[in-house]
């Protein structure tokens, strides 16, 4: 997927002007299109308009050509952009074509359109995604469902099922010297460790295995029905998701979630980083913060971490992770077709350890409304990425349903 851009001067515009314009626009990566050079069959599409008295160029451009997008025309600070675009809208609009005007200096819808260019890659890559579900959803997540052909129809993400028999059998493997290598370095850079090399050891197979189906099957996520690898091989999925979060084009998340492994994916896309998917376990509305935790955060994000056992079971391998305190966002995309999303900015102001919880723990406190949990949240599961990236999500979001 590409973006475009289609560029309308004016016959009397100093083609030395023309020249500098589209130089400066070529820097955003898009297509830089001229009307002569235009084949109906680009999508995503926008109007640069370049100068003053385009405004007949861009009627005629129209009148033969069925668009079905909105029209975006970018105006920019100079040569009467500005009066040349308002003028066209309104002409569009009179003729029952949907039309918008964007206007920023030149610099500014440069870097716009560069973050569409970024944002129209990460569709690309995800119509050409598969996630892999190993199991069943767990029984809990009753509001959590999917349905995997709206969600091809929309993002082109396949979702595959894989038998949890298969991956246990696959457990049996003797470990590679690699995953004994990440187990070796998992030791080494913990703080404390509460557990047995033995019980790491058991966990380091479920790593291995989880990462087999990736490979075999050429996927981009994956998902797993941890409580049910438990009790049938009394090993947990936390010490796996946890390190295949941390490998660089791999997400892994708990429980057969799909639309928190979605998350999780489009965020890594978006960051380049990993993210921790957590449960919400506490809120305070006249703080306004929440409390996130969970077993499983991947040790790249972390200050530091301890290693100790699963909250539920108290066995198995667990991270106790502790995060510097630092800018942050929730995040989580849900519904049938995955369309629906949430997003709000924040800060880590705590880590916390109760007992009765799982093991990494962590205070935030939110720029949006933290009633929004007890009466419109998207289930329960949430993403916690670290730095600041609300607003990009949301221009991703606006320019995936071209809301802009």
């Amino acid at each position: 997927m590409s973006v475009n851009v289609i560029t309308f001067f004016s016959e009397i515009t100093p083609q030395e002007r023309i020249i500098d314009l589209i130089e400066t626009l070529k820097q955003s990566g898009a297509n830089i299109i001229s009307p002569d050079n235009y084949d109906d069959e680009i999508s995503h599409c926008y109007f640069f308009v370049g100068s003053g008295g385009t405004e007949e160029k861009i009627a005629k451009f129209l009148k033969d050509r069925t668009i079905s997008d909105t029209i975006t025309l970018l105006a920019h600070e100079s040569s009467n952009s500005l009066p040349a675009a308002m003028e066209t809208r309104t002409y569009l609009q009179s003729q029952g074509i949907p039309a918008r005007v964007m206007h920023a200096p030149l610099s500014d819808l440069t870097s716009r359109i560069r973050d569409w260019t970024k944002f129209a890659n990460i569709l690309g890559k995800l119509s050409k995604s598969k996630i892999g579900i190993v199991g069943e959803p767990s029984s809990w997540l009753i509001a959590s469902h999917i349905d995997r052909d709206l969600v091809r129809n929309e993002w082109g993400v396949i979702i595959e099922k894989y038998q949890l028999k298969d991956l246990i059998s696959n457990m049996k493997s003797q470990l590679t010297e690699k995953s004994r290598s990440d187990i070796d370095r998992f030791i080494a850079s913990a703080n404390d460790m509460y557990v047995q090399e033995a019980d790491i050891v058991s966990a380091g197979h479920v790593t291995q295995a989880l990462l087999d189906v990736v490979n075999s099957n050429d996927l981009d996520a994956i998902t797993v029905q941890c409580f049910a690898l438990f009790e049938q091989t009394e090993v947990t999925g936390c010490l796996a998701l946890s390190q295949l979060n941390d490998i660089d084009d791999i997400v892994a998340g708990c429980e057969g979630d799909i639309p928190s492994t979605f998350t999780l994916l489009i965020t890594k896309l978006l960051t380049q980083e990993p993210a921790f998917m957590a449960n919400v376990v506490e809120l305070d509305k006249q703080a306004n913060t929440v409390v996130l935790a969970h077993c499983t955060s991947p040790t790249e994000i972390l200050a530091n971490y301890d290693i100790t056992t699963h909250f539920e079971t108290g066995q198995g391998v667990a991270v106790k992770g502790i995060f510097d305190e630092q800018p942050v966002t929730v995040f989580k995309v849900f519904g049938k077709d995955l369309s629906d999303y949430w997003v709000s900015s924040g800060v880590i102001v705590e880590n916390q350890y109760n007992e009765c919880g799982c093991r990494t723990q962590v205070k935030v406190k939110l720029s949006e409304p933290v009633e929004y949990f007890l009466d419109d949240s998207l289930a329960n599961h949430h993403v916690l990425l670290m730095g600041d990236h609300s607003d990009e999500i949301r221009e991703f979001f606006s320019f995936k349903f071209r809301e802009f």
